[in-house]
């Protein structure tokens, strides 16, 4: 386990004497998940266009990310060995709305829209003549914001940020897109217990709302992000929820993204809130050790030696 550990005091001030005063101290510790430490971390800077980044996916062929960014009709593509940046897409998913989230399978990208749209089309597509649009039937005031391939059932599921049927009900709900016969399921796949997040988090107050989600390569257990009660949940592919971490806000400000390499090494993406754009990288560990040296970090630790 790994913490770090933050310092909050109150402190207030005595008049007309003025003389200063703790009044209590409390230790604040942000554990992490098993496999991760998630002080530990390489750290890529984004440029503008991606200062709103969302959804990422990891592309293994070349080795790089996909990125989408609110109200950008293109994808970009993260070179991870360079750091550069380049239009993977021309502007080509139609009408202008916030694009949250991505997914990648072999030739085909899905991207998906808060309004719980997913739009489909082939890598090699080059305007918007070949987008396929799929709207999930729900009536209501809904928001989508997460995205994930559910490698067990052949399925894309979607997880709502906010949904008019999930008001005050403690819940979070999940729905299904059938890739065999591209149809949505007609009821929630799954709920996410908001309750049992509370409880996990030892916090009352939370409210839960989902900002991306992705299935972890070799555990099979369901990543989510909540940007903004900075929280990363890992439940498993039923919605069960298992374990709650708080992210640090100074490393966590906005996570909007969260994918894998297909050894276990987590990226997470964070808006630029309070400036630049970031893609974190935290290598996966299993048994005390690196299950794969993530080639970016061996090269940067090469580059150090030879300076």
């Amino acid at each position: 386990m790994h913490y770090i550990f933050q310092k909050r005091c109150l402190i207030w001030i005595w008049t007309p004497l003025l003389k200063l005063s703790l009044l209590s101290c409390t230790d604040l510790h942000y554990d992490s998940p098993e496999g991760y430490n998630l002080e530990d971390f390489n750290e890529k800077k984004l440029g503008k266009p991606l200062k709103e980044i969302s959804g990422i996916q990891y592309n293994q062929e070349p080795r790089t990310l996909l990125a989408i960014s609110d109200r950008k009709q293109n994808l970009i593509e993260i070179d991870l060995d360079a750091g550069k940046l380049r239009d993977f897409t021309p502007d080509m998913l139609g009408e202008k709305m916030d694009y949250e989230d991505i997914v990648l399978l072999d030739s085909t990208i899905y991207v998906l829209s808060g309004k719980g749209i997913i739009r489909e089309f082939n890598r090699s597509c080059r305007d918007s003549s070949c987008v396929k649009t799929h709207a999930l039937p729900l009536t209501g005031v809904n928001d989508f914001e997460s995205l994930y391939f559910d490698p067990a059932t052949n399925s894309l599921v979607m997880i709502c940020k906010s949904c008019e049927a999930d008001k005050k009900q403690n819940r979070v709900s999940a729905f299904r897109f059938d890739l065999g016969n591209k149809t949505f399921d007609t009821a929630a796949w799954f709920t996410l217990d908001t309750r049992r997040v509370r409880q996990l988090a030892k916090n009352d107050g939370l409210k839960f709302h989902p900002s991306a989600a992705a299935v972890h390569p070799l555990e099979k257990q369901l990543y989510i992000l909540a940007s903004s009660d900075q929280l990363l949940v890992i439940a498993d592919l039923k919605g069960q929820i298992q374990k709650v971490y708080p992210l640090h806000p100074d490393y966590f400000p906005q996570a909007e993204g969260i994918c894998f390499a297909p050894n276990g090494t987590m990226f997470i993406s964070n808006e630029g809130k309070y400036g630049q754009a970031t893609i974190k990288l935290f290598q996966y560990k299993e048994a005390g050790r690196n299950r794969v040296t993530d080639t970016l970090l061996a090269k940067e630790n090469s580059n150090k030696r030879r300076d």
